[in-house]
């Protein structure tokens, strides 16, 4: 071949699916393997590229082309199977060449830097009209995420859109989530954000315009003031006029486009009238975290630092977002749970659109025993708690089970998403359907290429109490090759795997089991020893641990496309296997659970125990205020900083102390001044949050 076009090269497989879609490109493939269409493939010395097929069409790739402007003689209005047979031949003979000389096959394959490209070919790509629109919204300031791979991504927070650049070097050749015909503005915006980032770094945040302006100082002082009259009377003493006060204070927060700090104060506010209505779903260690993280938001806001960008820490422009008539696709469903509440969530992406939210839907962790006439029967044994996988199939939003929303595809009209990304369901009727599991044709940021991706992007979060706080900032679907190590931890009570992608990469599955999760961690343990090499994909939030990224998955997809099936680690009983159904009844019996489920917890990680222990001595404060705290409560606290000092947490354990100081030199001074206990209390409440987040 005369000349080489390395655009076409580039494009994989994945690629090609994105330019037209999953359907166009298993048909081509079908129609070349089956070897009854030939194409008679000739290139110019201008890299123009002629493919006449036996069946008919002739496709004409023009040397200075894209793909999407190639032309085909079929009738076809879009990118037709025709054109990606075109591509797909032209590939294949450039491998056998290069296969025949000792060359390299493709161009790329790398982690590249998308600011080397040059202002000059941005023009030629976008118009120089564009481009300067583009450079006055440069201007005018924005927060992007980057993460430099062999398609690298740009993810623009406060506008809503991603974009990935699938060819090395050419702008023309990108996928943005936009409504827009690519190439858009958006990769004149993230070409020149990648020059920002510094040239060894992978990954990174990059802030353009000038600082935003100060956050008034009379709302961060109202914050402050909220919190500290929170913790001087408690949820116990919270007036009609504490409860008003925080409602102001959302709306002003909002006003100042303080988005993520309302979300916190509208979160404390909720907590507040559920402790007040006596609703079994209050939980003291909700009340704590919330405090903290509205605490920890004013404090960075106020510093006006620019360690960590001011837009993560504040929001913005993020606001309800109505999706319209929408295929949402089922992602898994997880669980949190506590002693008070259980609240399941089920992401899910709406295909056209690439938008990811959250179903949530809270419920007490005890249910509440009913009763029938006006006097109560007498009270039985109480009925033990439900399982979690019984729960899944039972609790219903707009008639479809949870478990159901998790693993189907389901058509509604009406949907709005939060900037929290919580989902609101319209009106409109609800038509849930199976899915294929064919997840290769998730849009980014949610599918990512694998671990080593993943690991740049998490690099470059700080801790959750200070970045977004979308549901589903962290939750990602992992390509995997297979599952090395399957085990269950006894001292962490875990089930664990180590996973690895398609690069060799690793990453960690760790699932923790619950009495009433008991079923998932042995389908889960089952489904991974026995069909390890089947896995295909891993869902779940993601965080980065000692060893690499570690996931609690919503769901695990498992064998070849049309054969495919979930496992829900959370909800389903059922080992699920390729070419079997995860949902059978009688399966459960067969499922050996290891000994070790059956120990005490007593070996948990002593890190976790520690802070668990400050949180429920604050939750303590919270509730009752530090105004009722007495010589026994300073006696606890005293007790409880020696105790956090002998596993190792010197600082938290001095904050610890300084709280039981405060309130014993209270309760043996005639003055019996409050503030002192309320100041050590409140930064102690913040520091215990932000080890909650460094330790998850």
């Amino acid at each position: 071949m005369t000349t080489r076009r390395d655009d076409l090269l580039a494009l994989t497989e994945d690629d090609l699916a994105v330019l037209t879609n999953r359907g166009t490109l298993k048909r081509a493939l079908r129609e070349l393997e089956a070897g009854d269409i030939t194409g008679e493939l000739s290139v110019g010395d201008a890299g123009a590229i002629t493919v006449v097929w036996s069946d008919g069409p002739t496709v004409t790739i023009a040397g200075e082309a894209v793909v999407a402007d190639a032309r085909c003689t079929c009738p076809a209005s879009n990118l037709c199977r025709h054109v990606v047979r075109s591509v797909l031949i032209y590939e294949r003979a450039a491998a056998a060449a290069a296969q025949a000389d000792g060359a390299e096959e493709a161009a790329g394959g790398g982690p590249w830097n998308p600011g080397a490209i040059v202002d000059e070919a941005l023009v030629d790509a976008l118009g120089k009209a564009a481009v300067g629109r583009a450079r006055r919204r440069l201007e005018a300031g924005m927060l992007v995420e980057l993460v430099r791979s062999a398609k690298p991504i740009a993810r623009f927070h406060g506008l809503g859109h991603t974009i990935r650049f699938l060819v090395p070097g050419d702008p023309r050749y990108v996928h943005c989530d936009c409504a827009d015909r690519p190439p858009c503005a958006h990769a004149a915006l993230a070409v020149w954000a990648f020059r920002a980032l510094a040239a060894d770094e992978a990954s990174g945040l990059v802030t353009t315009g000038a600082p935003p302006a100060a956050a008034p100082a009379s709302i961060i002082a109202d914050i402050d003031g909220a919190a500290s009259l929170l913790m001087e009377v408690g949820a116990a003493g919270a007036s009609d006029d504490l409860l008003g006060r925080i409602g102001r204070l959302e709306g002003r927060c909002r006003e100042a486009e303080l988005t993520w700090p309302a979300d916190t104060v509208a979160e404390l506010a909720t907590e507040l009238r559920r402790y007040g209505e006596r609703d079994a779903r209050f939980a003291p260690e909700h009340l704590v975290a919330v405090t903290g993280e509205l605490l920890l938001r004013a404090d960075t806001i106020a510093s006006g630092t620019d360690a960590i960008p001011q837009a993560l820490v504040r929001g913005g422009r993020d606001r309800t977002s109505a999706i319209g008539a929408a295929r949402l696709v089922g992602l898994g469903c997880g669980v949190a749970q506590d002693a008070r509440r259980l609240r399941f969530t089920v992401p899910l992406q709406d295909l056209a659109g690439g938008g990811l939210g959250v179903l949530v839907r809270d419920v007490a962790a005890v249910e509440e025993p009913t009763t029938t006439g006006p006097i109560a029967a007498p009270a039985g044994p109480p009925e033990p708690p439900r399982p979690l996988h019984e729960l899944g199939r039972r609790l219903r939003v707009r008639e479809v089970a949870l478990a159901e929303w998790g693993r189907g595809q389901l058509l509604c009209k009406g949907a709005k998403r939060a900037a929290s990304g919580q989902l609101a369901l319209g009106r409109g009727r609800i038509g849930a359907s199976p899915q294929a599991f064919a997840w290769e044709q998730l849009r980014p940021p949610v599918l990512l290429d694998g671990f080593g991706e993943l690991r740049a992007r998490l690099a470059t979060l700080p801790p959750p109490s200070l970045r977004p706080r979308r549901a589903t900032e962290d939750f990602h679907v992992i390509p995997v090759a297979g599952v090395d190590e399957v085990r269950f931890d006894a001292p962490s009570q875990m089930a664990v795997a180590t996973v690895r992608d398609q690069d060799g990469a690793r990453g960690e599955v760790r699932h923790p089991f619950t009495a009433r999760g008991r079923a998932g961690v042995a389908a889960t343990l089952a489904t991974l020893e026995r069909s390890g090499d089947a896995v295909r994909f891993i869902a779940g939030p993601w965080r980065l641990g000692p060893e690499g990224p570690v996931t609690s998955p919503t769901a695990i997809v498992l064998g070849e496309p049309g054969e495919r099936v979930m496992l829900q680690p959370w909800i389903d009983r059922e080992p699920a296997a390729p070419g079997t159904d995860a949902e059978g009844e009688d399966a459960a019996a067969s499922v050996e659970v290891p000994d070790a489920l059956e120990e005490s917890a007593e070996a948990r990680s002593h890190v976790a125990e520690a802070i668990r222990a400050i949180e429920d001595a604050l939750g303590e404060l919270l509730v009752e205020g530090v105004a009722r705290a007495d010589a026994r409560t300073g006696a606890a606290l005293g007790d409880l900083a020696r105790r956090t000092e002998s596993v190792g947490f010197d600082r938290l354990a001095r904050r610890v102390g300084e709280v039981a100081s405060a309130i014993e030199a209270r309760m043996g001074s005639a003055k019996r001044e409050i503030g002192p206990s309320v100041e050590a209390g409140l930064t102690l409440v913040a520091l215990t949050r932000l080890a909650r987040d460094l330790s998850c």
